[in-house]
């Protein structure tokens, strides 16, 4: 990536529900924003349309951020489910974890659901987002030769 080159923004990008192959989660600190400051986690993924190109993008959260900062690089690859959970007046956006081979789910298997009545309970134990602590950051995961 150049010096001038942003990241793609996973907002503008994705939708809860939609899935993707996660290649590696790196928690990149605090930013500012319009709204204030905010959670900043890289994402490296590749998705069904671009199947031979890892794409690196940014996703503002805290939820993104307490699990980039508690992935381990033996977590990487695995299929994600974009999901948002209701906390209080709020909502937390996460990675589900998806029961699926990412190479299968690249050639079109999608994988089981979601458990319905809570499906971030799919997330595992290395994704809980219940407690953010800023010790265990990331490196990126590997090529794409998953």
């Amino acid at each position: 990536m150049g010096m001038y080159d942003k990241d793609l923004n996973f907002g503008e990008h994705f939708n809860p529900g939609d899935r993707f192959v996660v290649l590696g989660l790196h928690y990149n600190g605090e930013i500012n924003t319009s709204y204030g400051p905010a959670k900043a986690t890289i994402m490296f993924i590749v998705t069904r349309e671009s199947p031979t190109t890892k794409q690196r993008y940014m996703a503002l959260g805290e939820g993104f951020a307490a699990q980039a900062m508690k992935a381990e690089p033996g977590d990487f690859p695995h299929v994600a489910e974009y999901v948002r959970e209701p906390r209080g007046s709020n909502e937390v956006k996460l990675l589900a974890r998806v029961d699926v081979d990412p190479r299968k789910f690249i050639e079109g298997d999608d994988g089981p659901p979601l458990p319905v009545a809570d499906p971030v309970a799919a997330i595992t134990s290395a994704f809980n987002a219940t407690d953010i602590t800023p010790t265990a950051t990331m490196a990126a995961g590997g090529d794409i030769g998953f």
